[in-house]
């Protein structure tokens, strides 16, 4: 049988009310240094655990944060999640990852869904369309964080790519490189990054967008393949992953210099062919967008997170490319 706050009263010999005070640190509790120890004493002995689910109801909150993600079979987002609720539970709250495909209607329906949950507030980490749902978010001022996107109306926590971008980008003419193929999704910063920076040191920059599906996806990395780019900038660890392997079993030839976005560490992205890795800073990410929202649940003003992602040149290359199953990628 639980212990209630009546059975710590009752045992310290003082009102529910006082201790309910003593737990919320309510400075109307005022009490003699002796209560204050003897509820502290009881507390302790009838090792009293306060209920999460009557605090929720006094304040009027349901106690958890939602999380809305892409798959969960993808790496970065089962490590992006796995990592959300390590520190939401820190925080005192509970996650509900509500996952979907990406795709305005999909993204929608799952936030949609979470709302009627009514968790204290969202992670978003996929890209918020305008429209019905975002409208009635921004004029309820509900406490969401949109994840690696800029907003001018929510609140969000991005990577600052620039100086890594800055640092590639010099690499690059360093070893004697005067134009760049950039390969990147839909939604990506890096081009308005890249291209003035590209255009700062007297170098080229050729943009090439990448497709969600597998095939399509081989199908262009071919063709860039086949004109054999000797500058490779990739936004995207699955592009990356594809391209190599393709460069490895129809391209043994082609040695470009390339430059990948990518969280993994793992032997295969310390490829040879990669001179530097741009890392995202995911465990800062999540750390400071967990705390960022649940701060702004409780009430505070909080602005937007901007994390410096990491540049990582290529220090010990390992050739080895390892099996889709050792890297449980699938796309």
């Amino acid at each position: 049988m639980s212990i209630t706050l009546k059975d710590v009263a009752k045992e310290a010999e003082v009102s529910v009310s006082l201790v309910s005070k003593f737990l919320n640190a309510d400075p109307s509790g005022r009490m003699k240094e002796e209560t204050r120890r003897r509820i502290a004493d009881t507390l302790a002995r009838l090792n009293y655990r306060p209920s999460p689910l009557a605090r929720s109801l006094k304040l009027g909150r349901s106690g958890t944060i939602g999380l809305v993600i892409s798959n969960l079979r993808d790496p970065y987002f089962a490590l992006f999640a796995d990592r959300c609720l390590k520190e939401a539970k820190e925080a005192g709250f509970q996650l509900l990852i509500s996952p979907c495909e990406f795709g305005r209607e999909a993204e929608e329906e799952a936030l949609e869904s979470l709302l009627e949950r009514r968790p204290d507030g969202i992670l978003y980490g996929l890209h918020l369309f305008p429209g019905r749902i975002a409208e009635r978010l921004a004029a309820e001022h509900y406490p969401i964080l949109l994840i690696d996107q800029k907003s001018d109306r929510f609140q969000t926590a991005y990577r600052d790519d620039a100086p890594a971008l800055q640092a590639a980008i010099a690499l690059f003419r360093e070893r004697g490189h005067r134009k760049i193929m950039l390969i990147h999704p839909e939604y990506s910063l890096w081009p308005e990054v890249a291209g003035p920076e590209c255009h700062k040191a007297g170098m080229e920059l050729e943009c090439r967008l990448t497709v969600p599906g597998r095939e399509q996806r081989l199908t262009l990395l071919r063709e860039l393949c086949c004109r054999k780019p000797s500058a490779l900038l990739v936004n995207g660890w699955h592009s990356a992953y594809a391209l190599l392997q393709l460069i490895e079993r129809e391209f043994p030839d082609y040695e470009p210099d390339m430059v990948i976005d990518c969280f993994l560490e793992h032997p295969f992205f310390q490829n040879r062919r990669i001179i530097a890795r741009i890392d995202g800073d995911q465990p800062t990410l999540v750390r400071k967008s967990v705390a960022a929202l649940t701060a702004r649940i409780n009430g505070e003003t909080t602005g937007n997170i901007v994390i410096p992602s990491l540049f990582r040149p290529s220090v010990s290359p390992v050739p080895d490319i390892p099996n889709e199953q050792e890297l449980f990628l699938l796309s």
